[in-house]
C-alpha cells in the first residue's frame, strides 16, 4: 500500500462547503483511478510546531505503487486538481 499526504494552506475565507466540496471532489477520483482506495480529510490537530501554516491535509490511499505514479498526469486528475489549487492556497512542501 502507497499512503499519498497532502498537507494545505486554505485562504482565510476559504468556507467549510468549500473544503467538503474538495474532499467530494477527491472521494471521486476513486471512480476513475484504479486501485485507489480511502481518502481521508482533516485539519491540522497536531500539537507539534512544525504545521508551518498548514491548515489541514489529506491522504489518499493506493494498493499498488503503480497506481499512485500517474495520477497527477491524467487530465480527468488535473482539472480537478486546478479546480481544488484555486480553492486553497496551496504551498509546496520543501
Amino acid at each position: 500500500m502507497i499512503r499519498h499526504c497532502v498537507f494545505v494552506r486554505f485562504r482565510n475565507d476559504a468556507a467549510d462547503a468549500e473544503r467538503a466540496a474538495i474532499h467530494a471532489d477527491l472521494e471521486a477520483l476513486r471512480a476513475v483511478i484504479d486501485g485507489m482506495g480511502k481518502v481521508e480529510f482533516s485539519a491540522n490537530t497536531s500539537p507539534e510546531p512544525f504545521a508551518r501554516g498548514f491548515t489541514h491535509g489529506f491522504t489518499i490511499d493506493f494498493a499498488m505503487l503503480r497506481h499512485a505514479m500517474p495520477i497527477w498526469s491524467m487530465k480527468r486528475i488535473s482539472e480537478p486538481a486546478q479546480n481544488w489549487s484555486r480553492r486553497s492556497k496551496a504551498a509546496p512542501m520543501g
